[in-house]
């Protein structure tokens, strides 16, 4: 929220907005903490607390500017298109801007480059489904787009500190 919010702390003082927040936090950790989590709920419940939270404070964000709005544009695209575009021209061209302008306006945002936002999210996918699933490693390099088994490998280890193999298991 700090990218949003003109204070670096978000505070909430009536106690029926503490309260109904609490609900929700609740409701996130039970279905995180589930034998049966689901990621559409787990994404859901989180749009649903950010909503209450903006409500909560509306008078205290800030306008958001033209960087935010692009930032909102890249992360929404690259949700939907991560599988299967892993380049950053790909997203620049979508929202007609070029990809150095895209990298200095989520350099500046998030102190990151659209190439390392993607990886974040592979690697958070990669994961995900080595911990929820039966996939194997080929799989699911196949699955995150990469050419081979033992560059997904090598991507994985480089950014997780094991072997998709050793973080399955130690999972």
């Amino acid at each position: 929220m700090s990218l949003f919010n003109k204070f670096l702390q978000f505070h909430i003082q009536d106690v029926t907005e503490v309260n109904q927040t609490i609900k929700i936090i609740e409701l996130l950790k039970d279905e995180y903490y589930s034998d049966t989590v689901s990621y559409i709920m787990l994404k859901t419940l989180l749009k649903v607390l950010l909503l209450h939270l903006i409500r909560f404070q509306n008078d205290e964000l800030l306008p958001q500017d033209i960087h935010q709005k692009r930032v909102f544009q890249f992360l929404e695209l690259m949700e939907v298109n991560f599988l299967t575009e892993t380049n950053a021209d790909y997203y620049a061209n979508e929202l007609g801007i070029s990809t150095k302008r895209l990298n200095q306006v989520l350099q500046d945002k998030l102190s990151l480059t659209a190439k390392q936002v993607i990886q974040q999210r592979q690697i958070t996918e990669a994961k995900r489904k080595l911990i929820k699933s039966e996939v194997t490693t080929k799989e699911l390099a196949f699955e995150l787009g990469f050419e081979s088994i033992s560059s997904f490998s090598r991507f994985f280890k480089k950014n997780v500190g094991v072997s998709p193999t050793q973080f399955k298991a130690l999972n």
